[in-house]
Order: structure tokens, then C-alpha cells, then sequence
């Protein structure tokens, strides 16, 4: 069975902080990190890159106690994975939280997050896909900035690797991210702009299945002049469309500054002659917006994935296809 927590929902018990960002320290080799698996089951070979990638960065791993679990479609029960989670945070020579995979699962346990926990030991969130729901919960909450980045159980470009340990250890703090040549893209779509021109503002955003899944909660910030970036996977052009179309009926998106989209792999119709292309429908729903907004930034689900600061200050020149990153 899968487990449910009985406890009363933490998550009101928290001040709103977005827009009182609070930047976590950065990393240096030697650290330990918390391995957490808080949404779906890991395979048995995808562990051997877990420790490759963190030997890469000279970082130690601290495992969490249900790391390898299964309930279903899940890596453990909700009361096993949020244990995992409050105990990587919990422990003061923890300095960051990273995520194995996504998957399906953190939607369950946004509202049993022990935010006030979190916010006494801030330290940054990593991972990406459904991690989405609490990297972009916890900065609701707390407003301290994750980064939307690579998972620890994934096989990791050199791209990735130097872009990964640059941003983490703070080796620079100002990033620009061109969008990945044609001759090396996989998705069948090459970069193109939707809306020309320019935007700045905070990095808001994440998977676009997570950002739906999230209207009408209180875990989703407000999109209002914040930079928007979003990514997805494996959904046809006929969902993409619906999700945004939800997000734009629920939430405050057209309110944001500008949009940058990464890469929506394996997002093509089955069925090409009823449907519209993923560029088409793309290009619809955020023509209509009329924000500056371009396709193709290197991140989603990619070899090649540039880490993103979330709350961070970003910039975009639309018709460069250009991502300008502070963090």
C-alpha cells in the first residue's frame, strides 16, 4: 500500500518569501551532499553514476535511508521519502540537497513539507523534471533559490559536468547560454523565436506537466515579471497545449516578462496530419502572450543541460536566442 502521512499540512504555517530570495552557500570540493530519491523508483544500474558524478566534483555523498525503495510507482512510501528529505536537511554537514531521478511522486508531499525546517538549514535543492514541484514549492515558501540541474543518477555530458560544477562552486557568477548547434540536436527542431525582443527578470519555472499539476495550490510563485523558463518530455502538442492553456486560465503567466523555452524532447504528434507540430503550438500559445520568448535553450531532457538558479536574475535576447544568467 502506498504510505500517506497523517499530520496536519505545514505548508500554511509558512510566511510567503519569493520575493525575499535567500542565496545558499555555495559548494567546495569535499562537501557532503544529501542523495535523496523523492519521486519515482531507481534502477539498480543507474547507482553506478551516482558516485561517478559526484567523484567528478569531489563531493561526498550522504545516502538517504530509503534511497532504494519501491511502492509502486514511487522510490518508497510519502512518510519514507519525506523522511529522507527533512533528514538531509536536518543534518548541519549536509551543504546541498540532490536529487537521484524524477519521475512521479513530489506532488504527494508538498503539503507535508517541513518548510520551517527548511528554512533553518537553507541549502540548495538540485534536480529537475519532478523535482520541479519542490524546488519551486520550497522558494515559495522559504524563498531560498535551488537549481534547476542535472539528476545524480543520469550520465552527464562534459557540457553538463563543467557547466554543473561551475555554477555550484561558484567559480563564475554570470552565465550565457546559447542554444545547442543543429548538428547536435536530437529533438528534431532547431532554435527559433516566437516573440522578439528583450526580458529580464527573476528565473522562475520548471517542467510544464509540474507548473499545470500546480495551479490552484499554494506551492506555484507568481509569474508576474519574472523570466519564465519551461521544458517537458514526451507529451504530444495536443497536451502542451492544454497545460498552457491552463496556466494561462489559472495563474498570472501573461503577466511575466519574457518566456525561454528549453528543449520539449520527444514532443512530436504520433499522428502528424491531425495534429499541430510542436512549433506550431508553441508558437500559438505564446504568440497570443506576446512576450519576448525563444525555443531551444539548453536544458530539458537532454545530454547537454545548463544548470539554472531558481530566483536568480536572468536576461534573454529573443531574436540572439540568448539566455543571460546571475546567480
Amino acid at each position: 500500500m502506498l504510505g500517506l502521512v497523517s499530520m496536519m499540512p505545514l505548508a500554511n504555517t509558512i510566511h510567503l518569501m519569493e520575493d525575499k530570495d535567500k542565496k545558499t552557500p555555495l559548494l567546495k570540493a569535499g562537501d557532503m551532499v544529501g542523495v535523496v530519491a523523492p519521486s519515482g523508483p531507481i534502477k539498480d544500474d543507474r547507482f553506478e553514476y551516482v558516485a561517478e558524478n559526484l567523484n567528478q566534483l569531489g563531493l561526498e555523498p550522504v545516502f538517504g535511508k530509503y534511497i532504494r525503495g519501491k511502492s509502486g510507482f514511487l522510490s518508497g512510501t510519502d512518510a519514507e521519502r519525506l523522511e529522507d528529505l527533512h533528514s538531509a536537511y536536518a543534518n548541519k554537514d549536509v551543504k546541498a540537497v540532490w536529487c537521484l531521478r524524477g519521475g512521479y511522486g513530489t506532488t504527494r508531499i508538498l503539503d507535508q513539507i517541513d518548510y520551517k525546517l527548511i528554512k533553518k538549514n537553507a541549502k540548495p535543492l538540485i534536480g529537475y523534471s519532478d523535482i520541479t514541484g519542490p524546488l519551486l514549492s520550497i522558494y515559495r515558501k522559504t524563498g531560498i533559490m535551488g537549481y534547476h540541474a542535472t539528476m545524480l543518477a543520469s550520465k552527464w555530458s562534459e557540457f553538463t559536468l563543467e557547466q554543473t560544477r561551475v555554477m555550484l562552486f561558484g567559480e563564475k557568477n554570470e552565465f550565457q547560454f546559447e542554444p545547442i548547434p543543429e548538428g547536435e540536436r536530437t529533438d528534431g527542431e532547431f532554435a527559433y523565436t516566437i516573440v522578439s525582443g528583450k526580458a529580464e527578470g527573476k528565473l522562475i519555472g520548471g517542467n510544464l506537466t509540474l507548473l499545470a499539476s500546480m495551479c490552484g495550490t499554494d506551492f506555484l510563485p507568481k509569474f508576474k515579471n519574472k523570466l519564465v523558463f519551461i521544458e517537458d518530455v514526451g507529451e504530444e502538442p495536443y497536451r502542451i497545449d492544454r497545460m498552457l492553456t491552463q496556466l494561462k486560465s489559472a495563474s498570472d503567466l501573461e503577466e511575466a516578462a519574457g518566456f525561454v523555452l528549453g528543449i520539449f524532447n520527444d514532443c512530436n504528434p504520433e499522428n502528424a496530419a491531425f495534429s499541430f507540430s510542436l512549433k506550431e503550438t508553441l508558437t500559438s500559445q505564446f504568440s497570443a502572450i506576446g512576450k519576448p520568448t525563444y525555443y531551444g535553450a539548453p536544458f530539458g531532457h537532454i545530454d547537454k543541460i545548463a544548470p539554472i538558479p531558481l530566483g536568480g536574475e536572468g536576461s534573454i535576447d529573443a531574436d540572439r536566442k540568448l539566455l543571460s544568467v546571475k546567480c
